[in-house]
């Protein structure tokens, strides 16, 4: 009996033996073989020697972009390093135990070894981030402005906006050495140059007068005269007083003058921009433009006809008017000596025809103005 137990155990151990001595060999053998299905990226790398297997890897790691022409270094020193370690673990077996070893041996054939990307994101993007900020480009749109007495169109500038996202998408299926060339989204702007270039049709003029001895309220409606000067109205677009000519007050360069608050004459701040409004709203009566918001002063004033101003008070009281036509329009403000002129500029049509003459309220030059 004894002599039995003796060879059974004599057989385990020799059986231990030969399994080790084939796991270590195999283990040896297989260090350097290359693992079943091995993958990176889209790359198929089975078969593939490590050496041939990082070759093909290293060849496949963009290392420019190219944007609007110009080309941008991309630092992917990162990502390499990642890329490399990982595939080092794919085709040397760790462990140092035989169990461990056994295990990384049946590991290593079977099942799929994939890293999905090559590039890291939390590397590249930053890099993108900084382009971006040399690319963009805000829109500025064509405008009017004012020179010697004329006005002149200032050109359109389109805007550039580079998708950081969109490119870190494209750079990541690129899978190639060579520049990866980078899109730029062009924001278009309107108006352009072109399409004002058409408004020279006056469809509306209309002057008031003032006492230019009260300097605070000459000096108001002159900073409102400015603020509405060279607006552009888009075909369907509403226009809005206080919205144009903004809150009135001392940092915005009004001073106290009269207004009519109910049955009262009061001064506050932007005293008497209301001739500013009324004389814009005869001006849109005359170019036969749909008024959407007008309101009468409480007592009568004395630079339009009775009953034909528009009161202004921001937030609570608004001039608006909408442009029914099918092109831009251009209020023209200004202020002279004693007198306020507006005018309606655009492209005449059936309903909006060109004027001829301009129209106004005159009163005494020495008669004091609401």
């Amino acid at each position: 009996m004894r002599k039995r137990c003796f060879f059974v155990l004599f057989l385990v151990v020799q059986l231990l033996f030969t399994v080790g001595l084939g796991v270590a060999m195999a283990y040896s053998f297989a260090a350097d073989d290359p693992p079943y299905r091995l993958r990176v990226g889209n790359l198929n790398l089975e078969g593939y020697s490590q050496a041939a297997a990082w070759e093909e890897i290293r060849k496949n790691i963009p290392t420019e972009v190219e944007v609007q022409g110009r080309l941008y270094p991309l630092s992917t020193a990162e990502s390499s390093e990642r890329a490399r370690a990982w595939l080092r673990k794919q085709y040397v077996l760790p462990g140092t135990s035989l169990p461990e070893k056994l295990g990384a041996f049946i590991e290593k054939f079977r099942g799929e070894k994939v890293l999905a990307d090559i590039l890291l994101r939390e590397e590249i993007v930053p890099q993108l981030e900084q382009i971006k900020k040399e690319i963009d480009r805000p829109v500025s749109a064509a405008s009017f402005v004012d020179h010697e007495g004329q006005a002149l169109i200032i050109a359109e500038e389109v805007g550039y906006a580079f998708d950081v996202e969109e490119a870190w998408q494209k750079i990541a299926r690129s899978y190639s050495d060579q520049p990866v060339s980078l899109s730029v989204n062009v924001i278009e702007v309107n108006p352009t140059e072109e399409q004002l270039a058409l408004l020279k049709d006056v469809l509306g003029e209309y002057v008031t007068f003032f006492n230019p001895n009260d300097a605070n309220r000459t000096n108001n409606l002159r900073v409102a005269a400015q603020a509405l000067n060279n607006t552009l109205v888009a075909p369907g677009e509403e226009f809005s007083f206080n919205r144009t000519v903004g809150e009135r007050t001392a940092e915005a360069g009004y001073k106290e003058a009269v207004v009519f608050i109910d049955q009262s004459l009061l001064l506050s701040d932007g005293g008497g921009i209301c001739q500013d409004s009324s004389t814009l709203y005869q001006a849109v009566r005359q170019a036969n433009l749909p008024v959407v918001e007008r309101n009468s002063h409480t007592l009568p004033v004395d630079y339009v006809p009775r009953g034909q101003d528009a009161t202004v008070a921001y937030g609570l009281l608004d001039f608006r008017f909408r442009n029914d036509m099918e092109k831009y329009l251009l209020i023209r403000a200004k202020v002279e000596n004693n007198w306020l002129k507006i005018q309606i500029v655009g492209c005449a049509d059936e309903n909006h025809p060109p004027r001829d003459s301009v129209e106004g309220y005159y009163v005494s030059s020495t008669q004091r103005m609401k």
